[in-house]
């Protein structure tokens, strides 16, 4: 996955920050607008959650391996990771706009 820097990244504006400052900041100043919790059941990396934020009008997909590139819609953000797909890891699921979407009893 190919990450973007401040300066490739037209909606942000800060050029001399690093890469990791300008994740950071997504993370912090986005509203998160969907997200996947899933447990593999296994040992070590068994479970975690991918994040869908939105920031400064694009959206990103934030999860083990990175932050996506900027996308033009939540959907295809989501889509990066999967986040609206159920397996047999998925343990909830979340949206802003329609809430609870799925929870493993």
């Amino acid at each position: 996955m190919e990450r973007l820097t401040s300066d490739e990244d037209p909606n942000i504006d800060e050029s001399d920050e690093d890469e990791d400052d300008v994740w950071d900041r997504i993370r912090k100043k986005g509203v998160e607008v969907a997200y996947q919790v899933w447990d593999s059941g296994g040992p070590g990396a068994g479970m975690g959650q991918v994040t869908v934020y939105e920031y400064q009008g694009q959206y990103y997909a934030d999860g083990d391996i990175g932050i996506s590139d900027p996308c033009t819609t939540k959907a295809e953000a989501a889509d990066f990771y999967g986040v609206f797909d159920v397996n047999s890891s998925t343990v909830r699921i979340w949206d802003i706009e329609r809430g609870m979407i799925f929870e493993r009893a």
